[in-house]
């Protein structure tokens, strides 16, 4: 019910022609992204960099996280 309101606002202010299921797809990637950024910003070594505007992870972090994508 919710998605069909939310699809129904964004197609009006946009005039695009999204339907329910993209719009549910959407939330749920942004969702399980989010999710993974509040993560490691809680974690000790992790921070926000104010100047570049990004995370900041401790080494230890990327490599477990590159050893994650082989």
């Amino acid at each position: 019910m919710h998605h069909t309101a939310c699809t129904s606002a964004i197609n009006a202010k946009y005039g695009s022609t999204y339907n329910v299921d993209q719009v549910q797809r959407h939330y749920r990637r942004h969702k399980e992204t989010w999710a993974l950024v509040a993560r490691h910003l809680n974690e000790s070594s992790g921070g926000w960099d104010e100047t570049n505007k990004m995370l900041s992870l401790s080494q230890s972090t990327l490599d477990s996280l590159s050893e994650m994508t082989l």
